[in-house]
């Protein structure tokens, strides 16, 4: 088991299915411990930052422990996989992933709730708030991706000497 979950490359539309089974599960666990939502990140990981803060136990529902398992169950993963490092980057990736953190956290606030919250939870329940965040989710990702990922020039593109000759 250890070998199908940590060694090997997890198929996309695997992965979609478990992420759906966990979400429809999320829905009846949320409600037996008072949480009426969903699964959600951003509300979960702003209780457990709030609890860290003032120690008030009331935080501490199932999405904070959604949370909590995430952080715990990736640390599992990666070094059962023996993939697990500690890693320095430069100061210019550094310095961009403190803007796209601070990027998505405003995001998530005009937006009411996270990506997960929005696509998964609000389109459910056919929430207009869901269906337009995830339609400028989709386009903000593809803008930035535009913007950010160079294309790679083809070997039949770039000119050798035999074809600069004839």
């Amino acid at each position: 088991m250890a070998h199908l979950l940590t060694e090997r490359w997890w198929n996309p539309f695997a992965t979609a299915v478990v992420i759906g089974i966990i979400a429809t599960i999320a829905w009846p666990l949320s409600a037996a411990t008072g949480r009426n939502s969903g699964l959600g990140i951003t509300t979960p990981s702003a209780n457990l930052t709030g609890y860290l803060a003032t120690g008030d136990t009331e935080l501490i529902d199932w999405g904070v422990m959604l949370v909590i398992g995430i952080l715990v169950g990736s640390f599992i993963a990666a070094k059962a996989s023996g993939e697990f490092r500690i890693r320095v980057r430069d100061q210019a990736t550094i310095i961009k992933s403190i803007l796209g953190g601070i990027g998505m956290g405003v995001g998530a606030a005009i937006a009411g709730g996270c990506t997960v919250g929005n696509a998964m939870v609000s389109t459910a329940q056919f929430e207009y708030q869901g269906w337009v965040a995830t339609l400028f989710m989709i386009v903000g990702a593809g803008v930035a991706a535009k913007a950010t990922i160079k294309p790679k020039q083809s070997a039949a593109a770039v000119p050798t000497t035999e074809s600069r000759s004839a």
